[in-house]
């Protein structure tokens, strides 16, 4: 009888420590990674809306992004107010790392509408966790302020396509002016024979209409040899109406 109560007792003991020993494994364990701690915190973004803007500048945003397990991205949403569909820009980081930095960018200034510009901001974490200011239905709104109808707006506006012209970007100069599909198709050719040119540019001060004059100075190859180009196709014409008041937007120019 007592051997078995020996047996008894040894086996309840052998069992209890192989429990303790199994709670050890268990809670000594690494968790799986379903069960880990999960990162569910947004990241923190500090944002100032710009004063209101103008037509006739780009708009410098920046923002401060905030998250302990890093920030993957800040972009922004925006529009012409009015529209219907967002465009979309990656904000860039200018200073700080990972957890912290200072993200900007600038929105090009033909992007901006007479009626201003609407738009939000989404910041996301490694995660996947966003933090957003404004939102697609109920976005913020960045008020625009036209350009007075002067003179030295309207030259400004010249001075922009012969830019856009010497720039071979014919996505500006239609952004800028009415082009006809014949001035168009002159352009493309002369921006896929030659790698540079240099334009002269002469404005005739008068209202209501103000006018340009465009003249080809010099054209470059793409081997690299100087071109006299004809006296036929050297010069073109512009016109710009002036808005009738300051409540009215500028027009495209008028090739002729």
């Amino acid at each position: 009888m007592k051997t078995r109560d020996t047996l008894r007792k040894r086996d309840a003991g052998l069992m209890i420590w192989r429990a303790l020993l199994l709670g050890v494994v268990l809670f000594s364990a690494p968790l799986p990674a379903s069960a880990q701690l999960r990162d569910v915190v947004a990241p923190r973004l500090d944002y100032t809306p710009p004063f209101p803007i103008t037509m006739v500048q780009e708009i410098e945003m920046s923002a401060v992004v905030t998250d302990e397990g890093g920030v993957r991205s800040v972009r922004l949403f925006y529009r012409k107010k009015g529209e219907q569909q967002y465009k979309s820009l990656l904000l860039e980081k200018k200073r700080g790392d990972e957890k912290r930095g200072v993200y900007a960018l600038s929105i090009p200034r033909l992007e901006v509408g007479p009626e201003g510009l609407e738009y939000y901001l989404v910041a996301e974490d490694g995660s996947g966790n966003q933090r957003v200011k404004g939102e697609a239905l109920h976005p913020m709104y960045m008020r625009a302020l036209l350009a007075r109808p002067t003179l030295k707006e309207a030259h400004r506006r010249f001075e922009w396509l012969k830019q856009a012209w010497e720039a071979k970007d014919l996505a500006e100069m239609r952004a800028l002016s009415e082009l006809p599909k014949s001035r168009e198709a002159f352009l493309r050719q002369m921006f896929e024979n030659y790698r540079s040119i240099a334009l002269e540019m002469t404005v005739e001060e008068a209202e209501p209409v103000a006018s340009a004059r465009f003249t080809i100075k010099g054209l470059v190859d793409a081997d690299g040899n100087s071109v006299v180009p004809g006296a036929a196709w050297s010069t073109a014409r512009v016109r710009l109406p002036f808005p009738r008041d300051e409540n009215e937007t500028w027009g495209k120019i008028i090739w002729e």
